[in-house]
C-alpha cells in the first residue's frame, strides 16, 4: 500500500471512532431500577424508574407504576426532569420534579420555585402550578440521589431513606422537603 491509501484508511478509522463516540454521548446510558414508594394514604407501591444520562447529566426520566384506583392501565410519567414526589392527595395523583440544568429549567417555563409539577387529569399528565400541589405531599418519597449501583434488585423504603441514598447529608434539604 502507498502512503496516500494508508492516510485515507487512518482518517476513515478516526471518523468512525469519532462518530461512535458522538452517538454514544448523545444516546447516553440508561439506568433502571425498582423502588418502594410510600404514599400519603399509607400504601406502599413499587414503581419502576428509568433515567437516561448524557455523561453525568440526567436528561430523561421515566416512572411507571400501577394504581388501580386511578387507572385500570399502568401509568407512565416521562419528562426531562428528576422526579421527587409521586403521591396522592384527596384522590388526585401528583408528580413533582426538578430540572437539573438551565436548559430544562427554561424548557418548563422557569418555574419560580424551581419545581415542575404535574397532576393526572382525564388520563394524561397536566403541568400545574406549585401552588396547586397540596402541602400534605411536600415530602419527597422517591429516590433523589445517587442512582442505585445494583439495578436488578428492589430498592426498599429503608434502604432508600438510609445514609447511602436520600438520608445522606449530601442530599439538599429542598429536594427532601419541597419549599413553598
Amino acid at each position: 500500500m502507498n502512503k496516500k491509501a494508508d492516510s485515507l484508511i487512518a482518517i476513515a478509522i478516526i471518523a468512525v471512532i469519532v462518530g461512535l463516540l458522538y452517538w454514544w454521548m448523545q444516546s447516553g446510558n440508561i439506568h433502571e431500577w425498582k423502588e418502594e414508594v410510600k404514599l400519603a394514604d399509607g400504601r406502599t407501591i413499587v414503581i419502576e424508574q428509568k433515567r437516561r444520562l448524557e455523561g453525568r447529566t440526567m436528561r430523561d426520566a421515566w416512572v411507571s407504576f400501577a394504581l388501580p384506583d386511578i387507572s385500570d392501565k399502568p401509568l407512565l410519567w416521562h419528562e426531562s426532569l428528576s422526579p421527587l414526589v409521586l403521591n396522592i392527595n384527596a384522590g388526585k395523583l401528583y408528580v413533582v420534579a426538578y430540572p437539573l440544568t438551565k436548559t430544562e429549567l427554561a424548557k418548563y417555563g422557569n418555574p419560580a420555585r424551581g419545581y415542575v409539577c404535574f397532576r393526572w387529569v382525564n388520563g394524561a399528565w397536566k403541568q400545574i402550578r406549585f401552588e396547586d400541589v397540596p402541602s400534605a405531599i411536600y415530602r419527597s418519597n422517591m429516590l433523589i440521589w445517587p442512582l442505585p449501583e445494583n439495578e436488578s434488585r428492589l430498592l426498599t423504603l429503608a434502604e432508600k431513606n438510609g445514609p447511602e441514598y436520600n438520608g445522606s447529608p449530601k442530599v439538599q434539604a429542598e429536594l427532601k422537603e419541597l419549599k413553598p
